[in-house]
Formats: C-alpha cells, sequence, structure tokens
C-alpha cells in the first residue's frame, strides 16, 4: 500500500526545519530537513513541499537519516516554487506532506544497475542504500549535459559499488547519453534488475535495453501533481493509473502499456503535450 494511505499525518503540512543547505552549481541546490515522518522514506517515494506564497510542489526524497530524523532533497531552479527554495537557508523552515507514493521494490542480493538523468539521480541514491541494505549490488550510471551538472557525483561514488559518469559533451566519463553506457553493460549479463529515474525519454530506452537483454526494470514515472494523494486526477496516465499512488515507482512493461507513456505529459490545465 502507498505510505499515505496509514495516516490523516502525512497528509497535513508540516513545518520542517532546513538543518543543512548546499549550492551545488550554479542551478541546483541541496538541503537537509528535520522531520521524522520523510525520515522513514523508502527509495522512489517523494514529498509535497510547501513555500508559502508561493507554491507546493512534488520532490522525489533523495537520501534519509532514519537516527537523525532527517531527509535531503535536490533541487533544480527552474520555476518560481524552485527558485524560492534555491533562496533558503539553514534554520528556515519549509512546509512538507508525506512521504507519498509507491517505492522502488528491491528484491534480495539483486545485481542493480541504476541509471539516472540530472536530477532524476537523486532518488537513487537511496536505492543504493537499499540494495547493498538487501545483500546486493550497485552500479550507478548517472547522467548530465555537461559536467558542472553532473551533481552528488561524490556521493554516489562513496556509497555505490561501482560509478559510470555520463556527459553529453563528452566533459566528463562517457561520451554520450546514458542509455549508451547502460545498452554496454547489459550486453556483459552481469545485472538481474535495472532502476531508473530521470527525464522519461531516457527511461524509455533503458526500459527498452532492459527488455532487449531479459533484465526486470523498474521506472519512475513523473508527472504534473496537485494533491500528492489520489484525489485531483491530474497526474493520470491512463487506465487509472495515478502517479502519486500507483506510482511513480512502477514495472516498465506496466509503464509501456499506458498512453501517455513516452508520448504526453499533462500541463497545470490538463491538456496533452507531446514529450517531444
Amino acid at each position: 500500500m502507498p505510505s499515505h494511505a496509514g495516516g490523516e499525518a502525512l497528509a497535513r503540512p508540516r513545518a520542517a526545519r532546513i538543518v543543512a543547505f548546499e549550492r551545488l552549481s550554479d542551478r541546483h541546490v541541496a538541503f537537509e530537513v528535520a522531520d521524522p515522518h520523510l525520515a522513514r522514506t523508502k527509495a522512489g517515494q517523494f514529498a509535497m513541499l510547501w513555500i508559502p506564497g508561493v507554491d507546493e510542489v512534488p520532490m522525489g526524497v533523495s537520501t534519509v537519516d532514519p537516527e537523525r530524523g532527517t531527509a535531503w532533497f535536490l533541487v533544480l531552479e527552474v520555476g518560481d516554487c524552485t527558485r524560492a527554495m534555491g533562496r533558503l537557508k539553514a534554520g528556515d523552515r519549509i512546509g512538507v506532506r508525506g512521504p507519498y507514493g509507491r517505492p522502488f521494490a528491491v528484491p534480495k542480493a539483486a545485481k542493480t544497475l541504476l541509471v539516472g538523468g540530472g536530477t532524476g539521480t537523486a532518488p537513487l541514491l537511496a536505492a543504493v542504500d537499499e540494495v547493498h541494505a538487501t545483500g546486493g549490488t550497485a552500479t550507478v550510471v548517472p547522467g548530465a549535459r555537461t559536467k558542472d551538472l553532473l551533481v552528488w557525483l561524490d556521493r554516489f561514488e562513496a556509497a555505490a559499488d561501482a560509478v559510470h559518469p555520463c556527459t553529453d559533451d563528452g566533459s566528463l566519463g562517457h561520451h554520450g547519453f546514458t542509455t549508451g553506457k547502460t545498452e554496454e553493460l547489459l550486453a556483459t549479463g552481469a545485472f538481474d534488475l535495472v532502476l531508473t529515474c530521470g527525464p522519461e525519454i531516457m527511461m524509455v530506452k533503458v526500459a527498452e535495453a532492459a527488455r532487449r537483454h531479459g533484465v526486470p526494470c523498474q521506472v519512475s514515472v513523473e508527472r504534473w501533481m496537485k494533491c500528492g494523494v489520489g484525489v485531483c486526477g491530474s497526474c493520470v496516465m491512463g487506465d487509472g493509473v495515478r502517479a502519486c499512488v500507483e506510482g511513480p515507482c512502477i514495472p516498465a512493461e506496466v509503464a509501456e502499456r499506458l498512453p501517455d507513456w513516452g508520448h504526453y505529459h499533462r500541463g497545470p490545465d490538463g491538456n496533452k503535450m507531446p514529450l517531444h
């Protein structure tokens, strides 16, 4: 069951204190919030973050520290709310709800390939920890347009068994998309699970590669979310699948049966917009 089904408290905004704040690039920030509910987030789940007077947006939880009762978020400044987050500092408070959604399902002792693009790499940090907790191995393929946008690489290198960074311009690691490196690694036959999070076009290609090599794959779907709890219907992808409840983490074969997957997103008004 999705985590929000168990308690009304998770659906109410809470004021969480920011205990650490980092600027990682001219467009990326990261911050750690103190909240005991978010500290129990499973890899792949998300929270709704609220800047009063600005907006509330869904954000994937990057890593958690249950003992300290904290959770990290990685933010790309692209809109009013995320730019407002970029002006926060340690000691400030931010509204939070959640955690919500379906996490990645990590079986025991899985040799796992984790593929991320842009800020979609962030939730894979927690997934690395869960893979290790079940006795598996974690190989990460993080990608970005250029090395300056390949954030938290040091964290992945410290946490994962192997890391293969990819940049579109060749400024660091593999020169090309994560999908090319993914195909190369899957061809070795060394993996029995793929987890991916990032741009949908990338995830479509990663899922196709996994299917060709007979490896189960889970994708993290992203859609416009207004409520986060399955009521508003803005994130429905067809066949009643809501990204906030049945997702965001679903088997690739489920995603591939959805009419919107790989083709359309929906804007705030509900109208379809082509992905490319």
